[in-house]
């Protein structure tokens, strides 16, 4: 079932957490995905704590669900049917944009679903830079990366910087890794002399 006018109306919806469980049960019917039962408030928290519903704000005390965490609950429970573990889905959900999460409540159900294929190649694609890593001997979630400036003092001589730490250094730490690399590249100098 594509939701047009219904989906315009859930795209307004904003509930408690147990109008939140009633809501999501309301979405599932309509994506020809039965649940049994609305999920349970255990099950929401445990949800909101792996990142599937991402942030959801609060107004006084109580949590305050839109559209988008009714879009990341059908998307979530839609994985999960197809085999997908809660890693992976939480993995591909913070991967993928606002639309294509959405889109889990505009479409039908099924795996011919494009979003659906996508996010399968998105995961065979995880899988498979977590083995490399393995094998490399790389533990954690993966590569760090950090944003870099390169500086190309002259056509040979290069320093990589951290972008976010650049934009802080100060006059006297020039001045000292200025000293630095000059005291490094003299002592490397002489050494490659000597040989």
């Amino acid at each position: 079932m594509t939701m047009t006018k219904e989906f315009d109306e859930v795209r307004s919806w904003r509930g408690n957490i147990d109008e939140f469980a009633k809501k999501t049960r309301e979405v599932m019917q309509g994506l020809e995905r039965p649940e049994a039962i609305p999920p349970s408030t255990r099950l929401i928290r445990d949800y909101i704590q792996r990142g599937l519903l991402g942030d959801v704000p609060k107004e006084g005390k109580e949590l305050v669900f839109s559209h988008v965490h009714l879009a990341r609950f059908a998307a979530t429970r839609s994985l999960r049917s197809s085999g997908w573990n809660l890693q992976n889905i939480a993995e591909y959900i913070e991967d993928s944009s606002p639309e294509v999460i959405e889109a889990f409540l505009q479409q039908g159900s099924g795996s011919a679903s494009p979003h659906l294929r996508d996010g399968i190649a998105r995961s065979a694609i995880q899988a498979e830079l977590h083995d490399a890593l393995q094998r490399l001997g790389v533990s954690g979630k993966g590569v760090p990366t950090e944003a870099m400036t390169l500086i190309a003092v002259a056509p040979w001589f290069q320093a990589l910087v951290q972008t976010d730490r650049l934009v802080r250094v100060t006059p006297e730490e020039a001045i000292e890794i200025g000293r630095t690399v000059t005291a490094v590249l003299f002592k490397l100098s002489r050494a490659t002399q000597r040989r």
